[in-house]
C-alpha cells in the first residue's frame, strides 16, 4: 500500500515526477480550459485530484488530476 501524495499547485511535469516517486501514476488529466500551446500549458497547476492526498491505495494507483491557471494575486 502507498499514501497518495498531495499534487496540489504543482505543474504537470512535477506532478508526474512526484507521483512516480511515490509509486503511483497520473491517469486522466482534465484542463478547465484547454491550453493554446506548450508555453501556456506550463503555467497550469494541479487544482484538484482524485483520490485525495493522504489516502491509502495500491502501488500503481492512477491519480486523476484537474489542471487550471493559478488564481492571480491581488
Amino acid at each position: 500500500m502507498v499514501i497518495i501524495p498531495d499534487l496540489g499547485g504543482l505543474p504537470l511535469d512535477s506532478a508526474v515526477l512526484t507521483a512516480h516517486n511515490n509509486n503511483v501514476n497520473i491517469g486522466e488529466i482534465t484542463y478547465e480550459v484547454e491550453p493554446a500551446n506548450e508555453k501556456e500549458a506550463a503555467l497550469y497547476r494541479v487544482q484538484s485530484q482524485e483520490p485525495l492526498p493522504g489516502s491509502e491505495h495500491s502501488i500503481g494507483q492512477h491519480i486523476r488530476i484537474w489542471m487550471g491557471l493559478p488564481a492571480k494575486e491581488q
